[in-house]
């Protein structure tokens, strides 16, 4: 696997997971547990008025049940409740079916000390059966055990320097088509960037990473504003896609959150191969270098631009 793809798969696992709730977290984490461990893990849906009997999914080989949680927020009084009754509930109806009962949560950052101290008031308990509760690190590591084709089914498609390479225009056409192009004011700063751009944003490694391989086909991208049959196309995507990052900005999203959400602008989020994952980063790439988004360096000698 090549590293930048295996980058772009740990960033959309870590975004992945911060989004997904309720439904589409046990989806999510179903999906993956199904990859990972084919013909093992049964995944238990609801059925009429008895409901999943509470049990999310159940993995054979290690007599393990699953009970999935994802709310907006973990609060206590509700978290607490809810494992209660959840456990209990397993414990009438499987329990000859589990050694191992996994509290699989949405935090991103560990699990609140009130979940581990029910899990151990449980444990003490239940001295037979094993509790852990499962989050960010444990699914992860799951994924990160798959093929490149079941993460791939998992994570979608990722860029790659051969895919990046591969790029034509008719990918950029593709992804772009969904922006509705609006004139921009007089005045839009398209002067190149200073190389001193990806340091001063506060990008991560893994970003700067990204923009680096969109930079390979950013002059393509360029050349294919040029050839567009309206002049003006270039500089109206441009101006959509500087307000789109005032706004995220302005929101608080930091600078990696910003990247990711002006990629999912550039149509990657509909993006059904590498080519044209690939595409949305030469994209990003020449919008970066154009400095229509992010921030330019107080100390261009030429002067700034307007944020």
């Amino acid at each position: 696997m090549e590293p930048i793809t295996r980058l772009f798969w740990e960033m959309k696992f870590k975004m992945d997971f911060v989004v997904y709730r309720a439904s589409e977290f046990q989806n999510f984490f179903t999906k993956i547990m199904e990859l990972r461990h084919p013909n093992d893990f049964t995944q238990v849906r609801p059925w009429g008025n008895i409901g999943d009997q509470k049990c999310d999914g159940w993995l054979a080989s290690e007599k393990r049940l699953f009970q999935v949680y994802a709310p907006d927020e973990l609060t206590k009084a509700e978290t607490e409740k809810k494992m209660e009754k959840d456990f209990r509930g397993a414990c009438t109806h499987w329990s000859d079916k589990f050694d191992h009962w996994n509290f699989v949560h949405n935090s991103r950052d560990g699990v609140p000390p009130f979940v581990l101290q029910k899990t151990q008031a449980f444990a003490e308990s239940y001295p037979t059966i094993g509790f852990t509760p499962w989050g960010y690190a444990e699914l992860r590591a799951k994924v990160f055990e798959m093929t490149p084709v079941d993460i791939q089914m998992v994570l979608g498609p990722a860029p790659s320097t051969f895919a990046m390479q591969k790029v034509r225009f008719s990918d950029v056409e593709k992804l772009l088509q969904h922006l509705q192009t609006v004139e921009p004011p007089p005045g839009v700063d398209l002067r190149p960037v200073p190389s001193k751009k990806l340091e001063m944003n506060a990008l991560s490694d893994d970003v700067a990473a990204f923009l680096r391989l969109g930079m390979i086909k950013s002059s393509f991208v360029a050349q294919y504003f040029a050839s567009y049959p309206d002049p003006r196309y270039g500089d109206a995507l441009a101006f959509q896609f500087k307000e789109k990052y005032i706004e995220l900005r302005e929101l608080g999203v930091d600078p990696d959150g910003i990247f990711w959400e002006l990629r999912g602008y550039a149509g990657a989020n509909d993006a059904t191969s590498d080519r044209e994952q690939a595409a949305a980063l030469a994209i990003l790439a020449h919008f970066f270098e154009e400095c229509d988004i992010f921030e330019r360096p107080d100390d261009d000698e030429r002067g700034g631009c307007e944020p």
